[in-house]
């Protein structure tokens, strides 16, 4: 989350689990004066028993086509303790058979459905949304796995999406800079694709090496590192 507070997990078998990183946030839900919660990797808690983990909705998926591409927005901030609050969550998944993007806004805290959005003819390939960013003015930033996948923007304002097609290769992970320009890596040609958003333009760094690039952040200084097969 924006306040550092919180995380969710996408799992693409078709759910959404937001879990509270501090004991602060956690919930006392057997009433035993304490927070029950996992400690490690040889004490895992039962699935229901955690009580850091807060609340988990279930979304479409279909052959490991469910959510991938996750992303808090902005919180509002308190004017009196300049603290901001969670923010809410785009989560995106993808439906083949109608070849349709889905894109849906939960709230931060429970989850309840605030919009969704979908965006049609997307790649037609075996997987879709792959990657999503916020930028700083709220907008929910995905792209779409492989040579036909999109990059698209919804409007943090008023959620509608537009489509600004595939750079000409096959992209897998991306990132945003602070300006809100994507950064997708190219995976096969070893190519990062800049999307920049004010001239709705694409630029590319040609074979930066390795077979297959795949995850992909920009630092603030405008550096883009990318994993990659060797």
């Amino acid at each position: 989350s924006g306040n550092g507070k919180f995380a969710v997990v996408a799992n693409r078998n078709g759910g959404l689990t937001m879990i509270s990183a501090e004991l602060e946030g956690c919930v006392d839900n057997n009433n035993n004066g304490m927070i029950d919660t996992s400690t490690g990797p040889n004490d895992v808690l039962p699935w229901g028993q955690d009580e850091c983990v807060i609340w988990n909705i279930s979304l479409p998926a279909m052959s490991n086509q469910g959510p991938r591409p996750v992303s808090w927005t902005i919180g509002e901030q308190d004017p009196l303790t300049c603290e901001y609050d969670a923010g809410d969550i785009w989560i995106g998944w993808y439906n083949q058979a109608a070849n349709t993007g889905y894109f849906r806004l939960v709230a931060g805290m429970t989850g309840q459905t605030i919009d969704e959005v979908a965006v049609p003819n997307w790649s037609g390939m075996n997987w879709g949304p792959y990657g999503g960013a916020i930028d700083s003015e709220n907008n929910f930033w995905a792209i779409g796995w492989g040579d036909n996948g999109p990059v698209i923007k919804i409007d943090g304002e008023n959620h509608q999406a537009t489509n600004f097609g595939n750079p000409g290769g096959w992209i897998y992970g991306m990132g945003l800079d602070l300006s809100g320009n994507t950064y997708a890596a190219g995976c096969g040609t070893a190519n990062v694709y800049r999307f920049n958003k004010q001239s709705e333009s694409w630029s590319t760094i040609a074979n930066v090496g390795g077979s297959c690039l795949r995850g992909l952040q920009v630092d603030l200084d405008g550096v883009a590192w990318v994993a990659k097969n060797g």
